[in-house]
């Protein structure tokens, strides 16, 4: 079984499929599409990304979103429990990275990037985006702590340290106060329609891309019906 799928478009114009696999191997892989994204593309295989392992994910990773900036392409996942927010294994965002699409990412050692305070629980499972004045953010849903209630939708910066790996601010936990929108623009928009047949039904969806720049492609949302 698969869920969690993204669209990503690499910067040679490349569309391709990532999701988490549910079993046997709970697994982040990714496939290459065809230029409509209506089917895998001819002659590709799926290629494993990720799989779980370090002690705060708890043996579930997911959620995964794909960003290339500069020679890396980034992993962002999340991981540990969703389901039971605020508990000792909660949920949290984490990044891998590597300089090819091919073969396993190598995971930020200072992960999870992102994880609950006293305000926020169970951050993760988000986009990012890149702003015209070439700030990065991150939309992401978390649970309201005390009383416990959720789910909301929350947006943070994202910046960049020294070795090139992805922080946030206010000690790598969600800001508590209102942010200020980036300003976003489409640049080459296209849509890609995935469909698949399933117990009969059709599902389909749409997901809108754009260039941020010369060096990446972000997608700013994917969204998946079924009738």
């Amino acid at each position: 079984d698969a869920i969690d799928s993204t669209i990503f478009q690499d910067y040679n114009g490349k569309k391709y499929l990532l999701w988490r696999s549910w079993w046997p191997q709970n697994h982040l892989f990714i496939r290459e599409m065809n230029a409509t994204c209506t089917a895998f593309a001819g002659g590709s295989s799926a290629v494993d990304l990720l799989a779980p392992g370090a002690a705060w994910e708890y043996g579930v990773i997911e959620g995964p979103w794909m960003l290339k900036r500069g020679d890396y392409y980034y992993l962002f996942y999340s991981g540990a429990d969703c389901c039971n927010p605020g508990d000792a294994n909660d949920y949290a965002v984490g990044v891998a990275r590597r300089t090819s699409l091919t073969g396993t990412f190598t995971k930020y050692s200072s992960n999870p990037i992102l994880k609950k305070n006293s305000t926020f629980v169970s951050p993760g499972h988000g986009s990012i985006l890149k702003a015209l004045n070439g700030e990065y953010w991150h939309v992401y849903h978390a649970y309201q702590a005390s009383p416990l209630a959720g789910r909301y939708q929350l947006l943070d910066k994202m910046s960049w340290n020294g070795s090139s790996w992805p922080y946030f601010g206010n000690g790598g936990t969600p800001t508590t106060t209102q942010q200020g929108a980036p300003a976003v623009a489409p640049d080459n928009p296209a849509t890609c329609y995935v469909a698949a047949p399933a117990n009969g039904a059709t599902i389909s969806g749409t997901a809108t891309l754009s260039a941020g720049g010369s060096d990446d492609k972000d997608i700013i949302e994917v969204a998946f019906y079924r009738w």
